[in-house]
């Protein structure tokens, strides 16, 4: 297994310059999601075949893939998301659909990357049969997800999961005041995993058959979940325009934060896996 610092900016090709661009799209991407993106970006092969983004959302980070591959798929389950996505890129194969039922033949894919999108699915080990199904012998994984670190409970996500299992009433007037989003029923938890969660549920799915893992990169401490906070509190208060720029000085402290291998303590993981 290689040094997980291999995951740091160094020797690789050069990125396309709007993944540096500011983060304005964090109300639905999340605070600098781009940066998991980046170092997806790094880690596929040059001069790919086929290459399917799980969880493309409406395919604005997917697009820049075409530097890398020949041909490229990208799969999500919102019917907005997907139209959207078909209507500024059509050179881009786009399909409205769920992970753990994939509309791809056997050993179709080169290279799957699912960047901050297996916390979300709704049977894990389904999923990952069906990227093993879908992918070819010696095929490149890149999987990225929040990580149990230090700082965990910075993930706005499941404050609202919190309030609505334990506080439900008072939820119910935050929501009222206005200081709460979304519905008062009770959702999915937003999932974080340690390198050891993730080995296991591969040993549980088909790629229990043989996998190496060729990068692990933790990174990402305090400034980095930080962002994500305060952006949206500032959210709660201000216009979102207003939210964004206050939260200038946040991107500025949590980009050079997520370069840096924390290990353990890291907010954000990801693994790079080849297939056999």
């Amino acid at each position: 297994m290689e040094d997980e610092r291999r995951g740091e900016p160094g020797s690789q090709q050069q990125l396309p310059s709007s993944f540096h661009q500011p983060p304005f799209c964090l109300k639905l991407c999340g605070f600098c999601l781009h940066h998991r993106q980046r170092l997806a970006y790094r880690w596929i092969p040059a001069a790919t075949e086929r290459l399917l983004d799980a969880g493309c959302s409406s395919g604005n980070c997917t697009r820049h893939y075409v530097r890398k591959a020949r041909e490229i798929w990208g799969i999500d389950p919102d019917e907005a998301g997907i139209v959207a996505a078909r209507r500024k890129y059509p050179e881009i194969h786009f399909e409205q659909g769920h992970l753990e039922n994939l509309p791809f033949e056997n050993r179709f894919f080169d290279v799957v990357t699912l960047t901050d999108v297996l916390e979300h699915v709704q049977d894990e080990v389904a999923t990952r049969n069906e990227i093993y199904r879908v992918t070819r012998p010696g095929a490149t994984v890149i999987i990225t997800t929040p990580h149990t670190g230090l700082f965990s409970w910075l993930d706005t996500n499941n404050y609202g999961f919190f309030l609505r299992t334990h506080l439900p009433r008072i939820y119910r007037f935050f929501t009222l005041v206005g200081l709460a989003q979304g519905s008062t029923e009770i959702g999915p938890k937003h999932r974080h995993y340690s390198f050891s969660d993730l080995e296991r549920i591969l040993q549980k799915s088909d790629f229990v058959s043989g996998y190496t893992v060729t990068n692990i990169f933790r990174s990402g401490c305090f400034f980095y979940p930080l962002g994500g906070f305060v952006f949206d509190a500032l959210g709660r208060l201000f216009p979102e325009r207003i939210a964004e720029m206050l939260t200038i000085p946040f991107r500025w402290l949590g980009d050079p934060d997520y370069w840096i291998p924390y290990g353990s303590i890291a907010c954000s993981i990801g693994v790079c896996i080849r297939r056999k």
